[in-house]
């Protein structure tokens, strides 16, 4: 007659939903340092690139601050 419902904690939507914001903000973070790292060693085309195609997918009217050299993954790894 009803379907029963399973035992357990219920599932925890928001938690999801955070997650996946955090880590689309991680990985938009993460392709704008890629991309600043690409302009500050001179790969300027590749950056156009790796824009237009990483940066685009998640939000195409977002600007890029490109911070002072060395940026930092390179101080990152020095």
């Amino acid at each position: 007659m009803f379907a029963q419902q399973p035992k357990g904690p219920p599932s925890n939507r928001t938690q999801t939903t955070l997650t996946s914001q955090s880590e689309a903000a991680a990985k938009e973070k993460l392709a704008g340092f890629v991309y600043e790292y690409l302009v500050h060693n001179g790969a300027t085309k590749t950056a156009e690139s790796f824009k237009g195609e990483m940066l685009s997918q998640n939000n195409a009217s977002k600007q890029i601050n490109i911070g002072d050299a060395p940026g930092f993954l390179q101080n990152w790894f020095l």
